[in-house]
């Protein structure tokens, strides 16, 4: 670095707004990539004063730095405007690097900050990205972990089974933290992104916060293991589990979470016509619940007409229909 450029960065560091600006530009200019040149655009454009950062990208679209990155990123938290719009640019063209850069000023961002990076990096698929938001999704910050998990849900409509698998891995975890589960908001962002991913590791972790849990968390909790034994023959203890929220009527949390009963079985598989016609029989037997076996019985029919059960749950149906005041099914 000759003398010139030694006194630009000084002006660039320690000068007036306006100084400042003009030896950020000359530096841009002559192309200067000195260490301390780079040290002291940083800093403008983590000033804070927007002519210092409006200079400050201008040198970094001219001279490409991967120290600068880390001063670049924060911008993509900034509302929409010119300047956000130029770092993005920046950003793209530095690919992986940014990716990486923002993966490791994650955790030390401010709160305003850190949810709309954590997004700008869901759109960067690529495992770099997706790490860094599963090491954010194992922070002891409620609000950090709720980030993670919506971001996750963001980058998952892109991803292929390994990046999905990764991502269970450390959510099954997270699910039995006590603490979390205690935090309400943060454990629906978790069994959110457990509905998203929709994989079976998870079926265990969920099957034990649906039993654990009540409310809206409970109800979440089942449709993210509805999702989760989609695709897989549903153990025992998933079928007694919901044939337990059947026998006792507890069909608000199967309709919030989107089991409608009619449809669940056809979907998730989780009870046979057998196991289905005997929760049928139970509920049929108590007033309140003779409109929940109806339907029952009626997607039995629908399913197994010319089977054993399905003329059982037929003979069943009609029998309700006649002596318990239920309206006949439309034929």
């Amino acid at each position: 670095m000759d003398a010139t450029q030694r006194k630009l960065v000084a002006l660039a560091r320690e000068g007036d707004m306006q100084l400042r600006s003009a030896a950020i530009l000359v530096l841009a200019e002559l192309g200067c990539d000195e260490p301390a040149a780079i040290e002291a655009v940083a800093a403008a454009l983590e000033s804070g004063n927007a002519v210092l950062q409006e200079f400050g990208l201008a040198y970094a679209e001219k001279v490409r730095d991967d120290a600068l990155l880390p001063a670049i990123v924060p911008f993509v938290a900034a509302p929409q405007s010119p300047a956000r719009e130029r770092a993005e640019r920046i950003l793209a063209d530095a690919g992986a690097t940014a990716v990486a850069a923002a993966a490791a000023l994650l955790p030390k961002l401010e709160r305003r900050k850190r949810g709309p990076v954590a997004a700008w990096m869901a759109q960067q698929q690529g495992k770099r990205s997706r790490d860094a938001l599963v090491r954010l999704l194992g922070s002891s910050d409620g609000e950090a972990v709720r980030e993670a998990a919506q971001a996750l849900v963001a980058a998952s409509a892109q991803a292929d089974d390994s990046w999905r698998i990764a991502v269970a891995g450390r959510l099954a975890a997270r699910l039995g933290d006590e603490a979390l589960r205690a935090d309400e908001p943060t454990c629906l962002a978790l069994l959110d992104l457990a509905a998203t991913l929709a994989r079976p590791e998870l079926r265990k972790a969920l099957l034990e916060l649906a039993r654990a849990s009540s409310g809206r968390v409970r109800s979440t909790a089942v449709r993210a293991l509805g999702a989760a034994v989609h695709q897989v023959k549903p153990s025992a203890a998933e079928q007694r589990f919901v044939a337990g929220l059947l026998e006792d009527a507890d069909l608000a949390t199967l309709e919030r979470g989107t089991f409608p009963i009619a449809e669940r079985l056809r979907r998730v598989r989780i009870l046979g016509p057998e196991e289905l016609f005997y929760v049928a029989f139970n509920l049929a037997e108590q007033p309140g619940t003779r409109g929940a076996a109806a339907e029952l019985l009626r997607q039995i029919v629908k399913q197994s007409p010319r089977t054993k059960m399905g003329k059982a749950a037929r003979n069943k149906l009609a029998l309700l229909e006649r002596g318990g005041g239920l309206a006949a099914a439309a034929p």
